[in-house]
């Protein structure tokens, strides 16, 4: 330092310099949304998703269909079947009696949920609410636990400040053993 005219007091310790760009390389920035805006159909980048609610051959399987369903469109079938029960004061396929009646209440919701996201009907199938309305209220303690293990990672993540966390919506199918992870 002194050879190209800059005094040694100028010039930081070669462990600071060190320590600085470790930490440097683990920053990042997260702009957080609340549910509001996600759900908000000005603000939501649902639209911008289309792509992820079609469902695409697995290229490691050519010979295979493509699967009924994605876990966007579970979202998607999630969100109808949370107005549903804001309205029905129950979750879909509570009522054994009331399945098909259910099941079409649910399609009228998503339908109506994806044109305000200005998304055709058809970008969510009828597997999807099958699913939703099959599971009733219902949840399974394998899949907990497995989302459980998740969450504790990604907080861990966090702690430490090792690795980038998730910072979109993170949606597990547990009937393909799917996820999908989505800037909503």
């Amino acid at each position: 330092a002194a050879a190209a005219g800059v005094a040694d007091a100028d010039v930081p310790a070669r462990a600071a310099v060190v320590d600085a760009v470790k930490r440097e390389l683990s920053m990042y920035v997260f702009d957080g949304r609340s549910l509001a805006a996600e759900l908000d159909p000005a603000t939501s980048r649902l639209a911008s998703l289309a792509y992820a609610l079609t469902p695409q051959a697995d290229p490691f399987k050519p010979d295979a269909p493509p699967p009924l369903t994605t876990p966007l469109q579970l979202y998607v079938a999630m969100r109808a079947a949370q107005r549903f029960a804001d309205a029905h004061g129950r979750a879909p396929g509570t009522d054994d009696g009331a399945l098909d009646d259910d099941r079409a209440a649910l399609r009228t919701l998503v339908d109506a949920l994806l044109a305000e996201h200005k998304l055709e009907p058809a970008h969510c199938s009828d597997a999807a609410l099958d699913a939703i309305v099959r599971a009733g209220d219902g949840e399974l303690h394998n899949t907990a636990a497995l989302m459980g293990g998740i969450a504790s990672q990604e907080i861990i993540k966090i702690i430490t400040h090792l690795y980038k966390p998730i910072e979109c919506v993170f949606v597990y199918d547990g009937h393909s053993s799917t996820s999908g992870n989505y800037d909503l």
